[in-house]
């Protein structure tokens, strides 16, 4: 069986079903040549086709070409564009901007000042090159993400490192006006690896940045999320993570001013990884997390009976055990609400509101729910 690769992209439509309904895929296409091409990116356009962006050595000019694919809402494809010169050259984000053209960044070593470097591509409805941005110093550099902003110019995020260098990155924020013209770049992270892949615009017209860091936070890599004001300056940060790896691969608003962000979470030496959700308020706290479970705390967490219950649950676990409501509020714990029988414990509920709680056992955490 041939190793090469092509672009592959589906789509799935939640149709009209009952909820227990699987989703239907509506259509599954795949894009490319006879080499390696690779999708990165997707977004819905404005008469309901798509947009992808990666990159291909099957066509154009280089060793490794940025690839933008415009399908129409079947997938079939309208047209398709390549970028880029002799070298490497990569998309990792694309986003339709208002005029209905396409802004896209990732990075090139085909052009620009260093080892590789930030690159912006804005063009029209058709694919065709309005203007290209390079931003970088003699380091290596990255584009993860882009947004339009408000005022029709753009915010990158990715990161930036010393060539050759394995240890050692810190996240790197660009914003331009609407013809990709510089207005600031900042670096953000400490002595060690620190990586930038999502930003959004916030309703004061500053920015949140999600990614993950080794420099702050519990120990490996931890969720890192910094809020930046206009001009780039840090008004916060926060990490989110426990002694294992936990990275951040993307944030958005959420309806109440908060933040939401999206990621996974591992154990070294573990074959597993959690999808990792972490709902912050608008100055990026959290109430109670769900910190990381290992297998034998998984083992530990399941035998709860009964789960839903009407109030009175018995837990068997030789741990100390507390019980947030969903505000994360500590609504009970060993020395209230809480009996002790030999090995178990018996959760009395009957006096909080029907819900979900969150139990913590030691370092691990798991889901009750009451229905009264």
């Amino acid at each position: 069986m041939s190793t090469d690769t092509k672009c592959l992209v589906f789509a799935a439509l939640l149709a009209m079903l009952p909820a227990a309904a699987p989703a239907q895929i509506t259509f599954m296409r795949t894009y490319g040549g006879a080499r390696h091409d690779l999708a990165l990116s997707v977004q819905q356009t404005d008469d309901r086709g798509y947009i992808i962006a990666g990159c291909t050595e099957s066509y154009g000019a280089g060793d490794r070409d940025l690839y933008l694919i415009k399908t129409d809402s079947l997938g079939d494809t309208v047209w398709t564009g390549t970028f880029g010169g002799a070298g490497f050259d990569k998309a990792y984000s694309v986003q339709q901007t208002e005029d209905g053209g396409y802004i896209v960044a990732g990075e090139t070593d085909s052009y620009g000042a260093g080892e590789r470097d930030v690159w912006l591509i804005r063009t029209n409805g058709h694919g065709d090159t309005l203007w290209t941005r390079m931003f970088g110093t003699e380091n290596y550099e990255r584009g993860y993400c882009v947004q339009q902003t408000t005022d029709g110019g753009f915010a990158v995020v990715g990161f930036t490192c010393p060539p050759g260098s394995t240890s050692r990155a810190d996240i790197c924020a660009v914003r331009t006006d609407a013809v990709g013209r510089l207005m600031w770049a900042r670096t953000y992270g400490g002595t060690q690896c620190d990586d930038g892949r999502s930003i959004v615009q916030t309703t004061d017209g500053g920015f949140a940045i999600a990614g993950y860091t080794a420099s702050f936070g519990a120990g490996g890599l931890d969720v890192y999320l910094i809020r930046i004001d206009s001009c780039g300056d840090t008004l916060w940060t926060r990490t989110f993570g426990g002694y294992y790896g936990e990275l951040g691969y993307g944030v958005q608003l959420a309806s109440d001013g908060g933040f939401v962000i999206v990621g996974n979470s591992d154990t070294p030496g573990v074959n597993w990884t959690d999808a990792l959700l972490i709902k912050t308020d608008s100055l990026g706290n959290v109430g109670v997390g769900e910190g990381r479970q290992t297998p034998e705390a998984r083992r530990m967490t399941l035998d709860i009976r009964p789960n839903p219950c009407a109030g009175q649950a018995v837990v068997r676990t030789p741990f100390a055990l507390r019980v947030y409501d969903a505000s994360g509020s500590l609504v009970l714990s060993r020395a209230s609400g809480v009996e002790r029988q030999a090995s178990s414990v018996v959760l009395d509920l009957r006096g909080q509101p029907s819900g979900v709680y969150t139990l913590r056992l030691g370092s691990a955490t798991t889901r009750l729910v009451v229905q009264h």
